[in-house]
């Protein structure tokens, strides 16, 4: 096959190779040759070495006295960093899968290694958005949003510094005002996973030393240190981060691990919540007489049980029986509050 796979020059000219066949009216083997600057029999082996690869190269067709051969786009394996769609072209997302793929290239890989990391944990620029169940969107992004323009500079500061923790992937020291508790208090050891804009908020994924998570408001923060030091790095698969943003109930997840939640909900609103778009973790059955089963995978109990109040009563709990037994209770407490009508 020519050079060897790690010769740098040698996984340039596979790349750009590839580029030129992928285009709609793929490339002759005369321009492979006068765009690489190699010979015709090299022509012929990056095509052999492509096809190794795994990228499905065609059969030639003539076209006048030269052969014209294509790359199958539809056959490529997309990179999608975190979920949905991106503001990455196919062009883009051919050329990362190829990056991955190739092997043996330490310069290459040495290039790419963070920035791929970073298209891992982070969404692209522009960010990208999340709908939850009562409407509200969620972005993830990689970069400080224009509003944190508006606030304060210290704010603005401190945003800037937690997306930068959060890119190279380090731990912080923060002082939070809990606003629940009413109280300012210092945070130690929390490593930030994802930011993301809510209701006009920049808020992030922490994870804690005994990996609890957290969420939490950058508006909150007063301070915040980055630890310098050895100390282990969590590691976050794209399925982990995509399970966080793409819940479909709010934003505060409160349960360690996803529960699973069966409902019932009427024929009469059925249509509405059928139509909407869920994420994966949902997932919808039709009965005969048009009511629905909805059974969802989720973190967010918290305000999945008030969801469940918001439409009731349309819907109902079915299971698990612990959340039967907390939507009882919140039935309960409501209505103590109007005993005295």
């Amino acid at each position: 096959m020519g050079k060897r796979n790690d010769n740098f020059t040698y996984q340039s000219n596979l790349m750009a190779a590839l580029m030129l066949m992928l285009r709609p009216r793929g490339a002759t083997v005369k321009e492979l040759m006068e765009n690489l600057g190699v010979a015709r029999s090299t022509v012929y082996e990056y095509i052999d070495a492509l096809t190794l690869l795994g990228y499905p190269i065609g059969e030639p067709e003539r076209k006048g006295r030269e052969m014209v051969y294509r790359a199958d786009s539809d056959s490529i394996r997309s990179l999608t960093p975190l979920t949905g769609d991106t503001e990455l072209t196919k062009d883009d997302r051919e050329t990362l899968n190829f990056l991955e793929n190739i092997t043996g290239s330490s310069a290459l890989r040495m290039i790419m290694t963070p920035v791929l990391d970073k298209l891992i944990r982070l969404a692209p620029e522009g960010g990208i958005s999340y709908r939850k169940a009562d409407g509200s969107v969620m972005t993830a992004i990689m970069d400080v949003p224009p509003i944190m323009k508006k606030t304060s500079p210290k704010t603005a500061e401190i945003a800037s510094a937690l997306i930068s923790a959060i890119r190279e992937r380090q731990w912080i020291d923060i002082d939070y005002y809990s606003a629940s508790k009413g109280e300012q208090k210092r945070m130690e050891k929390l490593f930030p996973i994802v930011s993301f804009i809510h209701n006009g908020g920049l808020y992030f994924y922490a994870q804690t030393e005994d990996d609890k998570l957290l969420t939490l408001a950058v508006e909150r923060i007063s301070e915040l240190k980055v630890i310098i030091g050895n100390k282990p790095v969590p590691e976050y698969s794209k399925g982990y981060i995509k399970e966080l943003l793409d819940d479909p109930f709010g934003i505060t997840l409160t349960e360690p691990k996803p529960i699973m939640v069966k409902l019932f909900i009427d024929s009469g609103q059925a249509y509405y919540y059928k139509e909407l778009d869920w994420p994966d973790s949902v997932n919808i059955e039709t009965l005969d007489n048009g009511d629905i089963i909805f059974t969802v995978r989720t973190r967010g109990l918290w305000e999945l049980e008030r969801w469940i109040m918001k439409n009731s009563p349309v819907i109902k709990v079915l299971e698990p029986e612990s959340v039967v037994t907390d939507v009882k209770w919140i039935i309960k407490e409501a209505y103590s509050l109007y005993e005295w009508l």
